[in-house]
């Protein structure tokens, strides 16, 4: 006679796979929190997929997860949310009180204008800022009509094909290059200050993770966008001119990547710092990806950062506040 299975038995493979997808879903946050911590340019589409988007298979595996070991697995992915995902952060402070004097604070604003278009220029004028990054500029004809240069604020700029600068006060120097320009700027308020807008390298296009070319491009990528930064550096190390530097633009490239964190060691990221809200910026309508970012050196204290949805752009734009250290 064949006895019936008990209902022990019959929970046996249902535990099981529990125990299964935990211990995966525990690996992985465990891999995530080494690699995103580390950010080897051999992994870098891994760290390109902003560290957000990795609580979806989380909140998944534990839907999965009808097991004690559960908490383990919560436990390990609070620790990377604490560590690596900053829209926690930046959210909370959506609770909190502005930092804010008219006297000292001073605002940049930095948008890349979608292959120049005048509209959103304009867009980026109206944030009243003391200091402006475009990208992908429209023409200078486009700027001075706009009143990017205009004796009566006064205001001043900087152009070129792709990266432009705007001041409120006096430019006393410089330099263009291809992906980037760098200023000395002497602000209206008087203080003076190093200022440098960039467009790094265009992202790498393609999905088909299984492929060797995949990995190979993305690290290909992320080396490049590291000499970029690097070649800017250096040009920093031998003109720099004053103790503060802002340097912002469009990075091409998410959020604390790795090309950025090695190579801007000794500036810190407005959105990291003092951002609010949602602070991706690409596209403009759906956005994913923090590819617009503004930094600083750290004798600059930044007091808010927070991206802006734009009506002529396809990225959002990014207007941050900052004063300077005595």
């Amino acid at each position: 006679m064949i006895e019936a299975p008990t209902q022990n038995e019959l929970q046996k493979p249902d535990r099981k796979i529990a125990k299964f997808c935990a211990w995966t879903m525990i690996v992985l946050g465990l891999f995530l929190i080494v690699v995103y911590w580390i950010q080897p340019d051999r992994l870098a589409p891994i760290t390109m997929v902003p560290s957000w988007c990795w609580l979806v298979p989380f909140l998944i595996g534990c839907a999965l997860v009808r097991h004690r070991s559960l908490y383990y697995v919560i436990a390990v992915w609070i620790v990377f949310t604490c560590l690596h995902i900053e829209q926690i952060k930046s959210l909370a402070r959506l609770g909190l009180p502005e930092k804010h004097d008219s006297q000292t604070t001073i605002r940049v604003a930095s948008l890349n204008c979608n292959v120049g278009n005048r509209d959103a220029a304009t867009e980026v004028l109206a944030t009243n800022s003391d200091i402006y990054l475009i990208q992908e500029s429209p023409s200078e004809n486009d700027l001075r009509a706009l009143g990017f240069d205009d004796i009566n604020i006064p205001m001043n700029f900087v152009w070129s094909t792709d990266t432009s600068i705007a001041v409120r006060g006096e430019i006393k120097a410089k330099h263009i290059a291809a992906h980037f320009c760098h200023v000395v700027a002497k602000l209206s308020s008087g203080q003076q200050i190093d200022i440098v807008c960039l467009r790094l390298s265009a992202p790498v296009f393609r999905l088909d993770f299984w492929s060797s070319g995949f990995w190979t491009d993305h690290y290909q990528k992320r080396i490049h966008h590291r000499q970029q930064l690097d070649e800017i550096i250096e040009h920093l190390n031998k003109n720099q001119q004053t103790p503060h530097l802002i340097i912002g633009g469009d990075f091409n490239s998410v959020g604390r990547d790795g090309a950025m964190t090695t190579t801007l060691k000794n500036c810190r990221d407005s959105f990291a710092v003092a951002g609010r809200g949602w602070g991706e910026t690409g596209t403009n309508e759906f956005p994913i990806f923090r590819v617009d970012q503004i930094w600083a050196s750290n004798n600059i204290s930044w007091m808010k950062s927070q991206s802006i949805k734009t009506m002529n752009s396809d990225h959002r734009m990014v207007v941050a506040e900052f004063a300077l250290d005595k």
